[in-house]
């Protein structure tokens, strides 16, 4: 076994059970519809990095991978003979303009006080947290391959 192996191994590993500690902490295998607010935070700080960790680990993976040569490029269409000219260009989609300064804008409206203000106390959904131990759990099981996505 090559030591490059047994690090990524053991680094894997590692992330794995700090996924399993964010999952038992707040109980996330039980799929809860909601969780504390603090507990949010709290697991949410941990999934990033975890999820840092693991994104730099498949960045090293994909750094020792040795892809085969890039296929070579399709030649360019011929030009065209003097007089033609390119109008299929004017029936795609047409871009907005781009303004420099933004537009002034009065008070806020009365529905969006709350997001000014004080936010409301209580309970939060789970389910965001959820999806991201998912797609974390999703990336552990199968690293290689995402790192050789990365690498291409």
């Amino acid at each position: 076994m090559h030591m490059d192996d047994r690090f990524f191994e053991q680094a894997f590993r590692t992330v794995g059970d700090g996924l399993l500690r964010v999952v038992a902490r707040a109980n996330l295998h039980l799929k809860p519809e909601t969780l504390t607010k603090s507990l949010k935070r709290r697991c949410l700080a941990d999934l990033r990095q975890l999820s840092v960790i693991l994104r730099r680990l498949i960045f090293l993976m994909a750094l020792a991978i040795e892809l085969a040569p890039a296929r070579p490029r399709a030649a360019k269409p011929a030009a065209r003979p003097d007089g033609v000219e390119d109008v299929t260009a004017s029936f795609g989609p047409q871009t907005g303009l781009f303004g420099l300064a933004p537009r002034l804008s009065g008070p806020l409206p009365d529905c969006f006080r709350t997001c000014s203000g004080l936010r409301p106390g209580g309970p939060v959904a789970a389910a965001p947290l959820i999806a991201r131990w998912i797609a974390l759990h999703r990336v552990l099981q199968d690293p290689a391959a995402h790192a050789r996505r990365l690498a291409r």
